[in-house]
Order: C-alpha cells, then sequence, then structure tokens
C-alpha cells in the first residue's frame, strides 16, 4: 500500500477511537449520575452556566 492509503487508514481507525471514547465517557457520566445524586447536581450546574 502507498503512504497516502496508510495515512487516510490510520485517520480513519484514530477517529473510530476518538468517537468510541467519547460514547464510553458519555455512557459512564450517564451512570455516575444515576448513581450518585451529587454528580447529577455539579452536571446540572455546568449547563446552567452555559446559558
Amino acid at each position: 500500500m502507498s503512504d497516502t492509503t496508510l495515512l487516510i487508514f490510520a485517520v480513519f481507525i484514530f477517529c473510530l477511537l476518538v468517537a468510541g471514547l467519547y460514547l464510553m465517557v458519555r455512557e459512564f457520566m450517564g451512570q455516575a449520575s444515576e448513581a450518585f445524586p451529587d454528580v447529577n447536581e455539579w452536571l446540572d450546574q455546568d449547563k446552567k452556566k452555559k446559558k
């Protein structure tokens, strides 16, 4: 394979890894907010500050 093809393939794999990491963190934060009400309040305060 040429260098360009390998580069495109590597960028695609990197994007998949970043998307997977984002989804895992999002899922974990959802579970943490259910388990710990304090975290849920902290997340709500964070959203109110952005508005």
